[in-house]
């Protein structure tokens, strides 16, 4: 019985409790907390206090127009809570492993050809603009993605400080695993690093944030909307019939990682020359 009269639903606790030691652990689980959430509500409409695996597969297939291999990743996230809560609540019933086996299948990625980057970053600097930083920050976004082949969150995550010109040195954080590295910089990407540096401080200089890429309106430039505009550009340099990754949008509550973009002959740092491209 809390302090203030109600009772706290058991299952509620639990799962507050096995978010607790996941994340002590951790794992980020930002969509996962979120929809167990909704699934210990399904639970309590149903009138049940323990989970079973009718009702787990019910809530799992909710979402009739979703992929089988949505259903499959959300009944994997409820058996793996369920596997924790049996040791507790020994009503609990676990959904066998493949009582939905179907997995996501990554599609081919596209390789882009040397053509294909030059007319893309051609692309970028055509980008209407209020102010005119629009075009010179995705010129040099996508420029440093092919000049490192870093991610898109990645780019999009640097911090001034972490944006070391003098060095030549990028320092990368938090990246897949929560791990953090440094990535070196050639010459020229230094130089074009630096010009939209300058182009930056003078069109905003007075930003709501330490983000190194930063929209007209002095805020953190998002994955979602940056992925929509590469997409809206990739289709007008590529053949229609011709699938380039990344083809959707960053998840924004996930935290997981957006893709990369994949190149027929990767340009090493050493000898990238962003000169070339830079607005």
């Amino acid at each position: 019985m809390a302090d203030w009269g109600w009772t706290v639903n058991p299952l509620e606790q639990a799962l507050k409790d096995y978010l607790s030691i996941r994340r002590s652990l951790g794992f980020r689980l930002r969509l996962s907390a979120t929809s167990l959430r909704n699934f210990v509500a399904f639970l309590q409409a149903e009138g049940t206090s323990y989970i079973t695996t009718e009702l787990a597969l019910r809530w799992a297939t909710q979402p009739t127009k979703a992929q089988p291999a949505t259903w499959a990743w959300r009944l994997g996230m409820v058996r793996r809570f369920a596997i924790w809560h049996s040791a507790t609540e020994t009503r609990t019933e676990i959904p066998p492993a493949r009582l939905l086996p179907h997995r996501y299948r990554r599609k081919t990625p596209h390789l882009y050809s040397d053509e294909e980057i030059e007319r893309l970053l051609r692309r970028t600097q055509l980008l209407p603009s209020c102010k005119g930083l629009r075009a010179n920050t995705f010129t040099t976004l996508f420029g440093l993605l092919v000049a490192t082949g870093m991610r898109v969150n990645e780019a999009l995550s640097l911090d001034r400080q972490d944006v070391e010109l003098d060095l030549g040195i990028l320092h990368i954080r938090r990246t897949k695993f929560g791990k953090s590295r440094h990535v070196p910089l050639h010459p020229s990407t230094v130089d074009a690093l630096k010009k939209h540096a300058g182009a930056r401080d003078r069109i905003v200089p007075a930003p709501r944030t330490p983000a190194f890429f930063i929209s007209e309106r002095g805020s953190r430039s998002f994955p979602a909307s940056v992925a929509a505009d590469l997409a809206a550009m990739r289709s007008s340099v590529s053949s229609p019939s011709t699938p380039m990754l990344p083809s959707r949008p960053a998840r924004r509550s996930s935290g997981r990682k957006s893709p990369r973009m994949y190149f027929a002959t990767p340009p090493p740092w050493t000898c990238f020359n962003m000169a070339s491209i830079a607005p």
